[in-house]
């Protein structure tokens, strides 16, 4: 079987509940929690989105934590909440990391019902990266979407 990392950047604890699901179904999978420092978001959840957007603004990423080797890897399925229609800051710091990967990449998405241009917003910050899937936990079927994994 291949070797499966699953990255996954959780504010709440939704986005990782589900990367712990996706993880049971790929056995030999490594479970990898995208983190950034206390400091970099304020607690109250209004705040995070104007946070979030100044620092798209400015490109000043935050700095993620202990990045595993992905190389070692044939798949990356990369997951996390949707901020306003579009992706949290530490997921676009891990895409920047990764820039050289050449393996599969997977995505996932929890949301609260804004979502109308999260795929194309994911895309814009790919670089030399390529996705091949998304899921979107609210609207689409984990077990049709494992069906789908497990046939490729």
């Amino acid at each position: 079987m291949k070797k499966t990392l699953i990255a996954y950047y959780s504010l709440t604890g939704t986005t990782k509940t589900l990367a712990g699901k996706i993880h049971k179904h790929f056995p030999d999978s490594d479970l990898y929690e995208i983190t950034v420092s206390d400091d970099v978001y304020p607690t109250d959840m209004y705040e995070i989105a104007d946070v979030d957007e100044r620092i798209k603004q400015k490109k000043t990423w935050p700095k993620i934590s202990q990045l595993p080797d992905v190389q070692q890897y044939t798949k990356i399925i990369i997951g996390g909440p949707v901020w306003g229609d579009n992706v949290p800051s530490p997921i676009i710091s891990f895409l920047n990391e990764i820039q050289n990967y050449q393996g599969n990449i997977d995505e996932f998405h929890t949301d609260v019902g804004q979502i109308r241009h999260y795929e194309d917003n994911f895309r814009r910050y790919l670089g030399n990266l390529k996705v091949d899937a998304f899921f979107d936990a609210n609207s689409d079927s984990l077990d049709y979407w494992f069906e789908q994994q497990t046939a490729r």
